[in-house]
């Protein structure tokens, strides 16, 4: 997420684990840097460039073992200007994790629903469609 939008959800399939080879190869290297500087006469979905200025970017993340780890912190370091590192932000934050308030939103809008998914397919269908 950034402050003009959201990238597309990433679902995780079942019984993968997050590690920082997936997290790096499928999340950031597979999604997310690809779509990060790019508008949509540039090639992306989006309406909008996801990061207007690279250079005023600040990138943060939680404290996840994928996050976390040697590879991905350097990946993000070589990639991202303004990367914060693992040591530069409170890891167990709420207040100052932003995607901790848009996680809430999205449980919200699960609980909310009058016909809840009854299929993985399906909860992933409006897990999308709300995002």
């Amino acid at each position: 997420m950034s402050f003009t939008g959201l990238t597309e959800l990433h679902i995780v399939p079942q019984k993968q684990f997050v590690d920082q080879e997936y997290y790096c190869n499928e999340i950031l290297e597979g999604n997310l840097f690809p779509i990060m500087g790019k508008n949509a006469a540039g090639g992306s979905k989006f309406g909008f460039k996801l990061v207007p200025q690279m250079s005023e970017m600040i990138f943060h993340e939680d404290g996840a073992l994928a996050h976390t780890a040697l590879r991905t912190q350097e990946l993000l370091q070589e990639k991202i200007p303004n990367f914060w590192s693992k040591d530069m932000w409170p890891t167990n934050s709420p207040d100052l994790n932003p995607i901790e308030n848009l996680w809430a939103i999205l449980c919200d809008k699960v609980d909310e629903e009058k016909v809840q998914p009854t299929t993985i397919a399906g909860l992933e269908n409006f897990l999308k469609t709300s995002w």
